[in-house]
């Protein structure tokens, strides 16, 4: 048992620094030009290690999206967690929820929506890449659900289901925004939005 979380230790260690000079060589030179060699080269990892953890190149790459993906979503949980240990007016809640689902609409946010899938179909080619996916999406699962509950201990709302339910349906309806993406026409975006907030409404029970 020590010796695998020992394996497990040194492999996050090898891919967070591999991820470290991947994201400084797309910076520099952008996707297209990323060179595998080089950044093997700096990092000091070998080619067999590299594509143990991401699968090949394309594997690395999307990881990088990965975790550019990750900070963000944190960066929103960690604003509502603030809305909602701050407040106690309930209605705080749905409209800081609904202004960062407006902002998915933006064409960043759609570009995000893509780099998304393209990250979750690579990281089938390497399950450590597919382990690190999945433990970072229930990271942001639990801190999501722990929010909601802490709104539900404070009076704001009274969900008709679990906290994680409502978490999962938030982050399954953003991913699934990708479907309304393809139609290329505002108002499909702006009847998913309302839509889906209107649904979220229900769910949360809001208190007035």
């Amino acid at each position: 048992m020590g010796e695998d979380k020992k394996k497990r230790s040194d492999g996050l260690e090898t891919m967070d620094r591999l991820l470290e000079f991947a994201e400084e060589e797309i910076r520099t030179v952008g996707p297209v030009k990323f060179n595998l060699v080089d950044v093997l080269a700096r990092a000091g990892v070998s080619r067999s290690s590299a594509y143990h953890h991401f699968g090949d190149r394309e594997g690395l790459i999307a990881a990088v999206e990965l975790k550019h993906h990750i900070e963000s979503m944190r960066k929103v949980n960690e604003l509502l967690r603030t809305v909602v240990e701050t407040s106690t007016d309930p209605g705080i809640l749905m409209q800081s929820i609904e202004f960062h689902l407006g902002l998915e609409g933006s064409e960043s946010g759609h570009a995000g929506r893509r780099r998304r899938i393209y990250t979750l179909a690579a990281g089938q080619a390497s399950s450590a890449l597919a382990e690190r996916i999945s433990d970072e999406q229930r990271a942001v699962s639990d801190f999501l659900a722990g929010t909601i509950e802490i709104a539900h201990r404070k009076g704001m709302i009274k969900p008709r289901v679990s906290a994680m339910a409502v978490a999962q349906m938030i982050l399954a309806a953003m991913f699934g925004r990708a479907l309304v993406d393809l139609t290329e026409r505002p108002e499909d975006d702006e009847a998913w939005l309302a839509g889906t907030v209107e649904s979220l409404r229900h769910l949360l029970n809001v208190q007035q």
